[in-house]
């Protein structure tokens, strides 16, 4: 398995993307995935993930009253 070394100010940046409450710049965060293989692998795996997990609650009705029970709404969560 490859070896990195990360500096302290790129480690800094990168998880102040998303300390933060205030938006960040998704062109800046897209830009950033697109160049970094490692993060392009990640965000495809999430992508499948999601896909997954949509049909998961949109096909089990057990999932469906458990949100509704919980005042959870999950209409933009998925893309």
């Amino acid at each position: 398995m490859a070896k990195y070394k990360i500096s302290k100010e790129n480690l800094s940046e990168f998880f102040g993307l998303f300390k933060s409450n205030k938006p960040k710049d998704r062109a800046a965060i897209e830009k950033m995935i697109a160049q970094h293989p490692g993060l392009k692998a990640i965000s495809k795996k999430r992508d499948e993930i999601d896909k997954m997990a949509k049909k998961q609650i949109e096909n089990d009705p057990w999932v469906q009253d458990f949100l509704k029970k919980h005042n959870i709404d999950l209409k933009d969560t998925f893309k």
